[in-house]
């Protein structure tokens, strides 16, 4: 009965130890998840989101050379629009969608013909054939 006893005691501690590295396991990779998770809305918070078709893409930033650049403040010259900086800016904040540049339709002339009514064909007792 003292052996039995001891047998059943260790494999119970066994099994005990196991559990509670399970436990101890799964706790961690709840805890990675939610921080995951809690990255991933706080990256949310930041981000530009998709509140129209198309995705913002970041304006290039223009940069003047060494070459164009001027000796004082005075005498250097602005770069870029304003308008389109705060229209950029509003699309990055999510304030407005993001749209893509509308090119205008280039209109085609208008292409000229006679009628045979004003040519005077619709009258056929003036018409003469012409022969060869």
């Amino acid at each position: 009965m003292c052996c039995s006893y001891w047998y059943i005691s260790a494999v119970f501690l066994h099994s005990i130890r196991s559990l509670k590295k399970n436990i101890n396991q799964e706790e961690r990779t709840l805890e990675e998840r939610r921080q995951k998770q809690q990255e991933k809305v706080e990256k949310e918070k930041t981000s530009t989101r998709n509140l129209g078709p198309h995705q913002f893409r970041a304006p290039d930033i223009e940069v003047q050379l060494s070459d164009e650049l001027a000796g004082s403040l005075r005498k250097l010259k602005p770069e870029g629009s304003t308008l389109l900086d705060r229209f950029s800016s509003l699309q990055k904040r999510n304030v407005i969608e993001t749209r893509k540049k509308v090119v205008p339709h280039r209109r085609l002339k208008r292409k000229m013909y006679t009628k045979n009514a004003y040519k005077g064909f619709e009258d056929k007792q003036h018409y003469k054939p012409e022969r060869a």
